[in-house]
């Protein structure tokens, strides 16, 4: 025999406030409501009082539909840059010169320090501390550890 049930069921956040003589304590829930044979009833699913309020709610306000982040809520920093050193590669490939230099760790280090003096001229000190920090050089050259290559870099 098959049975066909349509669950629905209303999540919230509930606050239960105990008083004492001194203190008044808050515990935290999310609570569900279903109902059974024609009643209402909660059931709690999570106690969130360990939770830093704005987490609390952030949930609040997810659970009721609305949006839970806004642009300045957003940590937002530079990624690694792709672009720039692709277009070099590209084009030392079509020239000729990575095929001349080969496919060793040494070569693809060359070609580091002269997509570096193209891009952005400087020391090698500045390429191997500081340029290669905000680079994709590991995913278009193929290197394990751009750390430990720093070191032939200077």
């Amino acid at each position: 025999m098959l049975y066909n049930f349509i669950f629905v069921a209303n999540m919230f956040i509930q606050r239960i406030h105990k008083k004492t003589t001194k203190k008044t304590y808050t515990t935290v829930y999310l609570t569900e409501n279903y109902r059974e044979n024609g009643k209402v009833k909660h059931r709690f699913l999570a106690n969130l009082s360990a939770l830093p309020e704005k987490y609390i709610e952030g949930l609040q306000q997810m659970l009721k539909g609305k949006k839970i982040t806004s642009i300045s809520d957003l940590n937002i920093s530079q990624g690694k840059l792709f672009g720039a050193i692709s277009v070099v590669n590209k084009l030392a490939a079509k020239l000729g010169i990575k095929h001349a230099l080969g496919n060793s760790k040494q070569a693809k280090l060359a070609m580091i320090q002269i997509a570096a003096r193209i891009i952005s001229p400087g020391s090698r000190s500045y390429t191997a501390n500081e340029w290669s920090k905000h680079q994709a050089l590991d995913k278009i050259f193929i290197l394990r550890s751009i750390q430990r290559q720093k070191k032939v870099l200077h």
